[in-house]
């Protein structure tokens, strides 16, 4: 059995439209070892890290970049 606890780091999008300006995706990334997920897991695919921790207030995940709407595009 793991020994490794964590905690996910949710990534994040700022989003004027929401609370708090930021909108929080289903990716996230281990705070023991850095692996990128697709949704919260109970434990970490990659380090096998126990995922049971609350992440601190001042934890923040890594920004995306804003999705383009169409017809925004850049013409080349």
């Amino acid at each position: 059995m793991s020994e490794k606890h964590g905690y996910w780091l949710h990534h994040r999008q700022k989003d004027e439209n929401m609370v708090g300006g930021w909108k929080y995706l289903m990716v996230c990334d281990c705070s023991q070892c850095g692996g990128t997920v697709n949704m919260e897991k109970g434990v970490c695919p990659y380090c096998g890290a126990i995922m049971d921790l609350e992440a601190p207030e001042d934890a923040a995940g890594p920004v995306e970049d804003e999705p383009k709407e169409k017809g925004e595009e850049k013409a080349a």
